[in-house]
């Protein structure tokens, strides 16, 4: 007998190699006892599967529920998509490491480049800790609703040992070693790696560069080699510069993962075209370097709001705008000098490439602009299409959202990078940006309307991306397969009907903060965590020791 038996399904068990198969699953507290032919196992609890699919829990292995996941430790919306497994502490910034005076940097960072509400930060942190392990320790006693683990973040590192100059200059060979060795503390204690942030664009508390961005290369390679040494792995945000990862990796031999690699449109003069990043790639990893970039099947979509246009900060401009408090913001947009110098800078394309065609009005307090598009709009008003923007949005008092699709829609393109070898499924960013987008919802999205729909693979492969595959990257012992064995992580889905979620706003963040959910799932019938229903809170602390 049983604890639970999910029957008759039809099992896609993760491991890519076998096909999908009719069968019942048999779990014993948290672990898959049994994989038997239809029809003979027998539960205290039975979960009619019949003409539904039985796979793992899927992994999702780009999030930022760093700070989430201490008041929701359900980790909505992901615990709606089939998610099982969480991998938080991306781009190098975690909660911990962090000394009591560095709270509020940590807090302004976080609010600077994932777009996260400080206020919602300052009231949902309860700081009770300050090393990686207390972390670790006060999410055990809280309880998760799903599989959490998590990488200690360069940036963290790097405040942690140099202070307020970790903004500021490179580290000596002294602090590097300091940093080295609360790396290993971390990853000793179960961090499944080292993640840091190497991108141009971001800027942090002040508008200054992110710490870990200032890293020298002897730095870098000295926590690439840190990784290593406790068989663990690193993710960074290389921005355009990343060919030496794939160096330092046949160097150190420590796998490496990087995000992202996703199309942009042609003649984007702020990218490198993403063929070219892929021929670098396969170079790379024909030369036997593992090196993982990261792909996703939606469409880089933000709703871009002026009050924190993260997609336009890399323009100088918008660096002096998100130097000042949000409060202040106003009163740059209404300077005719400096909104000149920031329209010239978008219309050089020099940083970003902006498709004003593209991007519709989603929210606004006049309805008749519902749904137009900047570059009409702005023929309208007889304006260039960035003042039409700042116009619209200061009569809002900044709340003005548009839709932006800034790229990732070449739909050729993303076929043929979903099915690359060496790649990995990732980057929803969940956690992060939650005012402007939700891509939570990638793996639906990706069974649903590029496998099943569109067949740019094998259900058994696909399946396998989404479980099978990121559990083997990360040392996810015994989980992303239906094995005997296995711990039982379970999704049992409708695929037929197998719907996304469209996106609505909500207020339910502390400090009654606003966030875009898609929680609205159509077709997963039923998924188990550790052998425990979803809404049950079975998750565990993944501490990779």
């Amino acid at each position: 007998m049983f604890d639970v038996v999910v029957a008759n399904g039809i099992v896609v068990d993760g491991t890519g190699v076998r096909g999908a198969h009719r069968a019942d699953v048999g779990v014993i507290d948290d672990v898959i006892v049994a994989v038997a032919p239809a029809g003979t196992l027998s539960g205290a609890s039975v979960i009619d599967a019949s003409g539904r699919h039985v796979m793992p829990g899927f992994i999702d292995i780009h999030t930022h529920y760093d700070a989430q996941v201490l008041w929701d430790p359900s980790l909505s919306p992901s615990s709606h998509q089939g998610v099982t497994t969480v991998i938080g502490g991306n781009c190098g910034f975690t909660l911990a490491p962090c000394k009591p005076e560095h709270r509020s940097v940590v807090i302004d960072t976080l609010e600077s480049v994932e777009d996260m509400s400080a206020a919602t930060l300052h009231e949902g942190i309860e700081w009770s800790f300050t090393t990686f392990d207390e972390y670790l320790q006060t999410l055990e006693h809280k309880g998760v609703g799903l599989n959490y683990a998590s990488y200690v973040g360069h940036t963290a590192l790097r405040l942690w040992v140099m202070g307020d100059e970790a903004h500021e200059r490179e580290a000596t060979s002294r602090e590097i070693s300091d940093m080295y060795a609360l790396a290993a503390e971390a990853l000793s204690v179960g961090a499944v790696g080292i993640s840091t942030d190497r991108s141009r664009f971001h800027r942090g508390a002040g508008g200054r560069r992110v710490p870990s961005a200032i890293a020298s290369t002897d730095e870098m390679e000295a926590l690439v080699r840190c990784a290593a040494a406790h068989d663990r792995v690193v993710e960074t945000n290389p921005d355009d510069e990343f060919a030496w990862l794939y160096e330092v990796a046949a160097r150190t031999g420590c796998a490496i993962t990087w995000t992202a690699l996703v199309t942009y449109p042609d003649g984007n003069a702020a990218r490198t075209h993403w063929t070219a990043k892929r021929r670098t790639h396969r170079e790379g990893w024909a030369a036997g370097a593992r090196v993982y970039p990261q792909v996703t099947c939606r469409p880089l979509s933000v709703q871009l709001s002026l009050l924190n246009p993260t997609p336009f900060i890399g323009a100088p401009a918008f660096k002096e705008l998100m130097a000042l408090a949000t409060a202040d913001r106003p009163s740059l947009y209404r300077d005719t000098a400096w909104r000149a110098r920031a329209r010239d800078e978008l219309a050089s394309e020099r940083f970003h490439q902006v498709r004003w065609s593209s991007i519709l009005v989603a929210e606004t307090t006049e309805a008749e602009l519902l749904g137009r598009d900047l570059a009409s709009l702005a023929t309208e008003m007889q304006l260039d299409p960035f003042d039409a923007l700042v116009e619209i949005a200061l009569r809002d008092d900044l709340t003005t959202r548009c839709t932006m699709i800034v790229g990732n829609d070449n739909a050729e393109g993303v076929t043929e990078l979903l099915s690359e070898p060496g790649c990995l499924l990732g980057i929803s960013d969940a956690g992060a940006h939650v005012g402007m987008l939700c891509d939570a919802g990638m793996p639906v999205e990706f069974l649903a309307l590029w496998v099943r729909d569109r067949g740019v693979m094998s259900l058994e492969r696909a399946v396998h991306r989404l479980t099978g595959e990121p559990a083997a990257f990360f040392g996810l012992h015994k989980r992303g397969t239906v094995t005997e064995g296995a711990h039982a992580d379970l999704v049992v889905l409708d695929l037929a009907h197998l719907t996304p979620s469209p996106l609505r706003r909500v207020y339910d963040l502390p400090a009654g903060g606003d966030r875009l959910v898609a929680d609205q799932v159509v077709g997963i019938d039923h998924v188990l965590v550790n052998g425990r229903p979803r809404a049950e809170r079975g998750g565990r602390v993944l501490r990779t020791v």
